[in-house]
């Protein structure tokens, strides 16, 4: 019987792109194209075995991929490694792992986020930045949550520097996405002083107690207040008095 293969494996990453091996061809969003062995694709993804063996599908269209991540991709499938990736083509990389089930590159790109991404060399804000907008989107887009776990165990181990990135995070308050309001609550935890900082700054010195806005609605919304009155009382009665004033005093 001849033994199951296993990946990650080394199949030869000079076989990319051969004429006589490139059985699935992969589109790019250049335009060029990539031919790629379907077995060798199949035995890293049960997602492209699927396209190749039950809808026979002989191409892949890759334009929701940057070319280099494409790139670095396939060369994984192929090297059994991901020596090709950085911190520009990680995000797409990460993306296909999940959207083809790679699970072992899956594994890969977190180890990278965790070890490289967060390792910041600078503790600038761009750089905690870059890493808090990808952990938001794998969740929002992907459902991956353990980017956001990492990111936040990470800023939690730094008050002081997680005070000073929400408030510039959350500067420009009513701009916000959703998505980057989701992702202020998870960074804060129960650090609700952080949040009600920028609320009451938002309401107070942009808004002029002219009412509140879809941001501001949604974050009363989102947080515990009984939990907030427990932990911050001070602050606690500061907002409620502000919100009876922007409503009015009913």
């Amino acid at each position: 019987m001849i033994p199951k293969v296993k990946v990650p494996a080394n199949f030869g990453r000079e076989l990319i792109n051969s004429p006589v091996h490139g059985n699935l061809v992969l589109n790019l969003r250049d335009g060029s194209e990539l031919k790629v062995n379907s077995v060798i694709m199949s035995l890293n993804s049960p997602v492209i075995r699927n396209i190749t063996t039950n809808i026979c599908q002989s191409s892949l269209e890759m334009d929701d991929f940057s070319v280099e991540a494409v790139h670095c991709f396939v060369d994984a499938m192929y090297s059994g490694g991901a020596e090709k990736m950085d911190k520009e083509n990680f995000e797409d990389v990460n993306k296909m792992a999940h959207v083809f089930d790679v699970s072992w590159l899956s594994k890969t790109s977190l180890n990278f986020f965790k070890t490289i991404v967060l390792n910041f060399k600078n503790n600038s804000y761009e750089e905690i930045l870059f890493a808090c907008e990808i952990a938001s989107r794998a969740y929002f887009n992907l459902k991956q949550s353990k980017f956001v776990g990492l990111f936040v165990r990470n800023m939690t181990s730094r008050i002081v520097g997680k005070r000073a990135f929400l408030r510039k995070y959350m500067s420009n308050f009513a701009e916000l996405s959703k998505r980057q309001m989701d992702m202020s609550i998870q960074i804060a935890g129960k650090d609700f002083n952080i949040l009600f900082d920028c609320l009451v700054s938002h309401l107070t010195f942009v808004l002029k107690y002219t009412g509140f806005d879809e941001n501001s609605l949604y974050l009363l919304e989102q947080v515990d207040m009984r939990l907030f009155q427990r932990i911050y009382p001070d602050q606690f009665v500061e907002v409620v008095d502000l919100m009876t004033e922007l409503s009015g005093g009913s």
